[in-house]
């Protein structure tokens, strides 16, 4: 779409639904759909397609001309950027809806293993894990050395990104699958309300409910010092404009968001 009108540039058809998110990079288009993960031109253009062997539901990661994506398959694939061809692949014990974070030198993604996974950017090799009580949909949160993500077993963890040593877990008694959103000292997370935590602590500044959230919320977006959150099946966008969960704006959307 064009940015600027919202009028319609381009389409892509893929085999099936697209849930992964886009990243673009150098004016290439990664997304993930059906068992692969396309790399197009930024006039839609397919420059490449890699075969997983089952539905990609994450969304790709790029760093290093290395672009890194799970799979139903139960596989972590990194592969080269320019030629899509596979450089390794690291299998966990079950799907992958998770999606990578790279830092560090490192690929941190969650599994419906239980797990979260630390491994070696260039070589896929086993650096650490944890293994949290239930599925790991959410995907990992990185700042200042400090790794945070959530889980079905209804914590929100904080690690050490380098050791997997855990700093804190905050237990919210229901599933975390969505991913949190770091903003200098603080965390938030949504589900069927958004929370605000201490990033140091863990424990929880401000937390804002509304009767949209009550069927769930996607994971939190910031940006120009603003958090956006959006409902999954009341249409509703909320804005927040401080670090303590102020809202700003409220929009309804017919239909449902995510």
């Amino acid at each position: 779409l064009d940015s600027n009108k919202g009028d319609l540039l381009w389409e892509y058809k893929t085999g099936k639904t697209v849930p992964s998110c886009p990243v673009v990079v150098n004016d290439r288009v990664y997304i993930g759909s059906d068992r692969y993960l396309y790399c197009l031109d930024t006039y839609g253009n397919l420059l490449w397609r890699y075969k997983t062997g089952d539905y990609v539901w994450s969304s790709p990661a790029v760093a290093n001309n290395k672009v890194y994506v799970g799979s139903d398959d139960h596989y972590v694939h990194c592969l080269n950027v320019e030629t899509g061809i596979l450089i390794w692949k690291y299998k966990t014990e079950s799907d992958i809806f998770s999606s990578p974070a790279i830092a560090y030198g490192k690929v941190y993604v969650g599994s419906d293993d239980n797990n979260l996974y630390c491994l070696n950017a260039d070589t896929g090799d086993l650096i650490w894990k944890f293994r949290t009580g239930k599925e790991v949909y959410s995907s990992p949160a990185i700042a200042n050395n400090r790794l945070y993500i959530g889980s079905d077993d209804g914590y929100l963890y904080c690690f050490n990104a380098n050791t997997g040593d855990i700093i804190w877990a905050h237990n919210f008694g229901h599933p975390i699958s969505m991913s949190p959103a770091v903003n200098k000292d603080r965390v938030y997370v949504g589900n069927h309300f958004v929370s605000c935590l201490n990033a140091t602590t863990g424990k929880i500044v401000s937390e804002y409910g509304d009767k949209c959230l009550n069927k769930g919320c996607n994971s939190p977006i910031i940006a120009n010092n603003r958090l956006y959150v959006s409902s999954y099946y009341s249409g509703c966008l909320l804005c927040f404009y401080n670090k303590n969960n102020r809202k700003s704006t409220k929009i309804r959307i017919f239909g449902s968001i995510g």
